[in-house]
């Protein structure tokens, strides 16, 4: 009787907990597994309640939202990444230690000194605390932190390939990032629903390509989607890319930002200050008025300002574009963009 009554709580109690769980609001689903609302918050409560408790006074109830939504993001990105991880290593038949390794730490480049150089010397203005180490320790200091970018990014793609693989969903309210776009170049009205930030660069080979599915994107959309263009020259790795940034915004005091962003594009190879001024002739530009723009640096503070809100934004690598605030990282097809352009048009103007 006794090993009866056991037997029964046992029961009782793992139906109660099936039931807890089954009840426990589902955020994502990968290869058919749930993770759930009690799953990510075994291990995110810990760092709400440590944000909570270091919040500034002075801090807004909708920056303190939205940290928050990022801790649960970041939680729930890590749960999806160990589950698909567990995942594929069972199906290689390795640990999940090695698939990492095989996958994204020897797939990760070694930044060399010379391209440390080059960042240090594009990014001097962003980071004056450099002079107080020796050049040795900068060059150090600046490999370790474009290494952490490639690791990042590699990582990024390799867990979004398995995502696809694997079939996986989420349900999580959308993280989004607040990007000025009053005053920059766009495409489409205001009043559009779907908003596409994008943080570009001119001597970008995947920058070309996203530039192109946008505009195919916007102009097959008329009034829901409008196109903002923003710089991030990533002048350590594209040595024209920040004149012709500065040239783009010369153009656009023209009135004539579109047509000059897309002779860009197409003659990537072709971005030397007298090839920029000989493209602005050809688009009938006045030329005295571009060439003085582009040989004064009038727009050089602006470009460097666009590179400081692109840091600030989360962005590190182009091309990055945010869909009404929810950032995609990389060159992405046109398909990839129009399902959240999608998700965002069935969603209440006010949640947007």
């Amino acid at each position: 009787m006794r090993f009866t009554r056991l037997v029964l709580c046992g029961i009782l109690a793992l139906s109660s907990m099936a039931a807890a769980q089954s009840s426990s609001k589902s955020l994502a689903v990968v290869n058919g597994e749930t993770i759930t609302e009690d799953d990510l918050a075994r291990v995110a409560d810990g760092r709400i309640r440590q944000l909570a408790q270091s919040r500034p006074p002075s801090q807004s109830d909708d920056s303190f939202e939205r940290e928050k939504l990022g801790i649960r993001w970041d939680v729930l990105h890590y749960l999806i990444e160990r589950r698909l991880a567990r995942i594929e290593a069972a199906r290689q038949m390795i640990s999940e230690e090695q698939l990492i390794q095989n996958e994204v730490e020897s797939k990760v480049p070694v930044p060399t000194v010379e391209l440390a150089r080059a960042f240090l010397e594009a990014n001097k203005i962003r980071m004056p605390m450099i002079d107080n180490v020796s050049p040795t320790e900068a060059i150090s200091q600046i490999r370790g932190y474009l290494s952490e970018q490639d690791y990042r990014a590699v990582r990024l793609a390799y867990f979004e390939k398995l995502s696809r693989q694997y079939q996986v969903k989420t349900f999580l309210e959308p993280l989004r990032v607040p990007v000025a776009t009053n005053g920059f170049p766009a495409l489409g009205t205001p009043a559009a629903p779907v908003t596409i930030v994008e943080f570009s660069d001119f001597e970008c080979p995947e920058c070309a390509s996203l530039a192109q599915a946008l505009r195919t994107i916007q102009e097959t959309n008329g009034a829901k989607v409008r196109i903002v263009y923003r710089q991030l020259p990533l002048a350590h790795l594209h040595p024209e890319a920040m004149k012709a940034a500065e040239a783009s915004l010369c153009a656009h005091d023209q009135d004539h930002f579109w047509e000059f962003h897309d002779a860009l594009f197409e003659r990537q190879k072709e971005l030397t200050p007298a090839q920029l001024k000989s493209r602005a002739a050809a688009l009938k530009l006045d030329s005295d008025a571009f060439n003085t723009c582009l040989d004064s640096g009038k727009h050089n503070a602006n470009v460097n300002r666009e590179i400081d809100e692109a840091y600030s934004a989360g962005v590190r690598t182009t091309p990055t574009i945010f869909i009404n605030g929810r950032m995609m990282q990389g060159n992405r097809t046109a398909s990839e963009i129009l399902e959240i352009i999608a998700e965002e048009l069935r969603k209440p103007q006010a949640n947007r």
